[in-house]
């Protein structure tokens, strides 16, 4: 996210949760892309897999993600945050979201589905 503020795709302070990948634009894909976003849409992810791309999803508390953005703000990097458990979590619905940053069964089972070692 912070190469997007970077570009200028838009500002820091528009970003309260983080961004969502969606795949309105997946024909314009031409590259290999490694992107890492809290939210991604299943057809977004499948674009980028098809050139060769990889998509993280990543869980961002108020911190961390103003750590991200604005890193010359922070001596040492805050430690990251689980994600929250429950109903409609990253971890709960992982599977069609692409990789999952945080080390768990999910992580797994995307591996596997894969093929990576």
């Amino acid at each position: 996210m912070r190469d997007f503020v970077k570009a200028g795709m838009f500002p820091a302070s528009s970003i309260k949760s983080g961004v969502k990948l969606l795949g309105d634009g997946k024909t314009f894909v031409k590259d290999k892309l490694l992107i890492e976003v809290p939210w991604a849409s299943a057809s977004a992810i499948a674009a980028i897999e098809a050139k060769g791309g990889y998509v993280t999803t990543v869980h961002y508390n108020r911190l961390a993600l103003r750590a991200h953005l604005k890193p010359h703000k922070f001596p040492t990097k805050p430690k990251a945050a689980r994600a929250p458990e429950g109903e409609g979590s990253m971890i709960s619905t992982c599977y069609p979201r692409g990789h999952v940053h945080l080390p768990s069964i999910c992580s797994i089972i995307l591996i596997m589905r894969r093929g990576d070692t």
